[in-house]
């Protein structure tokens, strides 16, 4: 229960309510422990069949409760970054007419081609993810 005895709101309800942060507030890389680094649209790749959903998902009202948090992404070695998590964001934000958006790296998959094959299906037909979002 809250102070005034009411019963308190499950700690989700709390996050959703809450504003969002802003780029530098906190956020860290689990993989490298540096700050959020901001980079441009045109760096990062996406699964084209996770766009299409993500795309569908926002068409019907499904947005992200988190607009201003970053997108975690894995290295490539071309020197540009896969989106591994943040597509809803990613969409509102390029949407919006962001140039620039901040990263963390993905602790579980920090460099994904360097994973034994495990993703080479996915990262075959990667696309840049400015190429499937119209602004």
């Amino acid at each position: 229960t809250g102070e005034s005895g009411q019963l308190a709101p499950p700690p989700s309800v709390k996050q959703l309510a809450a504003p969002a942060p802003k780029p530098g507030s906190g956020w860290v890389s689990a993989s490298d422990g540096k700050p959020p680094k901001l980079v441009a649209i045109g760096k990062l790749y996406v699964s084209p069949r996770k766009m299409g959903e993500t795309i569908i998902d926002v068409r019907e009202g499904r947005t992200s409760y988190s607009k201003y948090e970053p997108i975690v992404v894995s290295r490539l070695d071309s020197g540009d970054f896969y989106v591994m998590d943040g597509h809803h964001r990613l969409l509102e934000r390029i949407t919006d007419g962001e140039k620039k958006l901040p990263i963390v790296f993905s602790n579980e998959l920090p460099r994904i081609e360097h994973t034994g094959g495990a993703y080479a299906d996915m990262l075959a037909v990667k696309q840049r993810a400015v190429d499937l979002i119209r602004p």
